[in-house]
């Protein structure tokens, strides 16, 4: 079995863990509404529901480091589609909320999706392992990273001083907040192998300092997603752009930045399927 496919592998299991984990967030959060008629007992109980969900997603950052040692982040993040059909169906099933046909239809899309960017993973990489991060362009990907936020924030700014649509405003806000989100496990990808290492943590200073703008790259993205919403975005735009660019963006900038990694034809139909599936999850009428 390629390497690639156990990244995958993982990549499954901690999206079903982070997506179960804003399931429970979204449930418990009610034990501190005083708007709730719920018993003293069950905000207790939903209040410890709610930090049980913290603790669950919060844990989910180790993953991504045992993942990043068998292969590329792309191999990673290629199954977060699958975690919005996890959400999907243990909202549907445990908070009592109803989930269309078309969600359900959405939802076999985007895991044929997921299923041909898992398989086109295991082909990607010439050499097989997460070594192969340790040819990587870093300053390439700097240049990258760095020219994708010097135009979007400026945008972002101006959409919201401008008072436009709030799809455009979901639009941009999903874009950062997405590839934010994807820079975590690459960044920590490039830490974990820089100039030839290869450990669950990075072992020179600078590998230390790409590991902390990893974080920094998570912590972007958790905290625009709440401003956004603040700003009265469309979780209806922000959630599928989000999911996208987190999801797409690792292979197209590996292609780039990176020599042994190419994209194949089954990246074509997964990204086709995972977009279309997207959008039959969070644009159709709840």
């Amino acid at each position: 079995m390629p390497q690639e496919y156990i990244a995958s592998l993982i990549g499954l299991i901690a999206t079903t863990q982070i997506h179960i984990a804003k399931g429970l967030q979204r449930f418990g959060i009610e034990g501190y509404s005083s708007k709730t008629s719920d018993s003293d007992g069950a905000k207790k109980k939903k209040r410890r529901l709610y930090v049980f969900s913290l603790i669950l997603n919060n844990g989910a950052f180790l993953w991504v480091l045992i993942a990043n040692m068998f292969a590329p982040p792309a191999a990673y993040t290629s199954m977060f589609g699958f975690g919005l059909i996890v959400l999907m169906f243990f909202s549907e099933r445990y908070l009592g909320e109803p989930v269309g046909k078309t969600r359900h239809v959405g939802a076999l899309i985007l895991a044929a999706g997921t299923f041909f960017l898992g398989w086109a993973e295991g082909t990607a990489s010439s050499n097989s392992g997460g070594m192969v991060m340790a040819s990587i362009n870093v300053r390439l990907v700097f240049c990258i990273v760095g020219a994708f936020f010097v135009i979007a924030l400026p945008a972002l700014a101006m959409v919201k001083k401008y008072r436009a649509s709030s799809g455009i405003l979901g639009t941009i806000a999903g874009l950062i907040t997405g590839v934010s989100g994807a820079c975590d496990p690459l960044f920590k990808s490039i830490a974990q192998h820089y100039r030839g290492t290869s450990g669950l943590l990075p072992s020179t200073g600078i590998g230390w300092a790409l590991f902390a703008c990893s974080i920094g790259f998570g912590t972007i993205a958790m905290v625009l997603t709440q401003v956004a919403f603040a700003w009265k975005a469309k979780a209806t735009v922000i959630v599928p752009v989000h999911n996208m660019a987190l999801i797409l963006f690792p292979p197209f900038l590996l292609e780039i930045t990176l020599s042994d990694y190419h994209l194949t034809l089954f990246h074509l139909p997964g990204i086709i399927l995972i977009t279309v599936g997207m959008l039959f999850l969070f644009v159709s009428k709840r």
